[in-house]
């Protein structure tokens, strides 16, 4: 329900770039779920603190039943709690019998410091990877919604383009028809220019039709359900920046391996001397027809020490595998850093293809404007032929549509390469 009053706003004024990142960002579940992960990681560093300083106060309980097969002056009777049977078959009771253990215990862990640390650490690392996470996706989503943002924004330049043609088109069919009346041009020459205008009304209709589909799915990645066509403001021309030296996408290596020491140190905890210190209060007795006249009631404290002295040699294993752990991410960081400067490189290649190309359709247009400025005052004269015009006028149209595409094109590269140079 939050987000209504934003989609109306959306829907009710053209919409900008960063208003649709700024969407995205806020739709993403990837992004909540970062961030979600971050407060997680705080409440286990607490639950581990607890574990490994707090006290635990514990109630314990336990009731055993030793039955037997007793015989006793003839008779062989089955006893759930035999007291002293002179012959009987079952367990031996000196050594198991029947009681009743109940009771409170309380322990405190003494060397807990250790431990509490390495949570502390674990849960340092946790809420950097989560937060170069959200920066990641943050990033991925700008990227995105650039190039979804861009091909609406080619859309809506062809279909500004068409509408300027189509006024063209129709003062050139006055200027002619003006001409016919006094015979200075034909019935035919009205005829091409009207197949010239429907030509470009089906130019202009298959680029709404791409413009509502690309804004559709722009919509979608932002999660509006807004299905009405707006008007999108214009952006300018992207800048492309330096290529920037330390990078965000090695960050993660970075972390993955002081996550991978982070698990072995934590691994080498259960190594470590644990000392305990304990208190129990409550009922230990033997259950039977004498443990109301002596229950049992009392209490007992003492230390519990634990130390790992060897164990296989499992240490040794984590270690290595600890050690490949490292060398893979290694590994892997190094191709990411390759890959990257390699996309750069490719990315600044097309940007400069790009402006080579822009400048050659600028001087093409040109040559097309003083060209078609000539055919104007020649057709008004009826010196040349409305085939010769619409030849000419079609190329120049076919060069226009070049140069936004171009324009376009060199919008998304540069979109590739602030990406990457990141």
């Amino acid at each position: 329900m939050a987000l209504l009053p934003l989609l109306r706003a959306v829907a009710q004024r053209p919409a900008t770039l960063a208003a649709y990142v700024a969407q995205a960002v806020a739709y993403s579940p990837l992004i909540q779920d970062y961030r979600r992960q971050a407060l997680i990681a705080a409440s286990e560093q607490e639950r581990l603190t607890a574990l490994y300083t707090h006290s635990r106060l514990e109630a314990t309980g336990d009731l055993l039943f030793v039955p037997v097969i007793t015989r006793a002056d003839g008779r062989t009777g089955f006893s759930l709690n035999a007291q002293s049977p002179q012959q009987y078959y079952g367990y031996d009771l000196g050594e198991s019998s029947s009681h009743l253990h109940a009771g409170v215990t309380w322990t405190q862990p003494l060397l807990g410091r250790w431990a509490v640390r390495e949570a502390a650490a674990q849960a340092d690392i946790t809420r950097q990877r989560t937060a170069q996470g959200e920066r990641l996706e943050r990033h991925l989503l700008e990227r995105l919604v650039t190039e979804h943002y861009l091909q609406c924004q080619l859309d809506q330049a062809q279909i500004a383009f068409t509408d300027t043609v189509d006024v063209l088109l129709r003062r050139q069919r006055g200027l002619l028809a003006r001409l016919a009346r006094v015979g200075q041009a034909h019935q035919t020459d009205l005829q091409l220019i009207d197949i010239a205008r429907g030509q470009n009304e089906q130019d202009r209709l298959a680029a709404s039709q791409s413009y509502h589909s690309h804004l559709m799915d722009l919509n979608l990645l932002c999660g509006i359900t807004d299905t009405a066509d707006i008007t999108l403001a214009h952006v300018r021309p992207l800048p492309a920046l330096r290529s920037v030296t330390a990078s965000g996408f090695s960050e993660p290596f970075r972390l993955d391996s002081l996550q991978a020491r982070a698990d072995l140190r934590n691994f080498n905890l259960q190594y470590r001397p644990r000392l305990d210190l304990y208190a129990t209060v409550g009922l230990q007795t033997a259950y039977g027809a004498q443990w109301l006249k002596h229950p049992g009631l009392g209490a007992n404290a003492g230390l519990t020490f634990t130390w790992t002295l060897r164990d296989g040699g499992q240490q040794r294993h984590k270690a290595y595998q600890t050690e490949q752990r490292l060398l893979t991410l290694a590994a892997y960081r190094e191709q990411s850093d390759r890959q990257r400067i390699l996309r750069l490189s490719q990315s600044r290649a097309e940007i400069a293809a790009y402006d080579r190309r822009q400048q050659a359709l600028a001087r093409q247009l040109t040559h097309y404007d003083d060209l078609l400025a000539s055919y104007d005052r020649e057709l008004a004269s009826g010196l040349v032929s409305v085939i010769d015009y619409l030849t000419v006028l079609k190329d120049k149209l076919q060069a226009e549509r070049e140069r936004m595409v171009n324009d376009t094109n060199r919008s998304l590269a540069v979109t590739a390469y602030n990406y990457w140079n990141w």
